[in-house]
């Protein structure tokens, strides 16, 4: 299934702060993935991506490639 929601982002802007646990780009995709679940009323009602593996100048995966191409086709 094709994503409708690709976050993309550098690991490093990722990072928590010092009396964090959590960086903000992952504090803000769990709020928005708890916001469209009150709002969808399920979590299966859309699909969400975003590549935790992908480090800073790694090369782009097929699998990234695609789920680009396809998002919210």
């Amino acid at each position: 299934m094709p994503p409708d929601i690709f976050i993309s982002f550098a690991h490093v802007d990722d990072q928590s702060f010092a009396n964090q646990q959590q960086g903000w780009i992952t504090h803000f995709t769990n709020h928005l993935r708890n916001e469209l679940n009150r709002r969808m009323g399920r979590k299966d009602n859309y699909h969400f991506w975003k590549d935790f593996r992908l480090q800073g100048n790694d090369a782009v995966t097929p699998e990234i490639e695609q789920q680009v191409t396809q998002a919210n086709k």
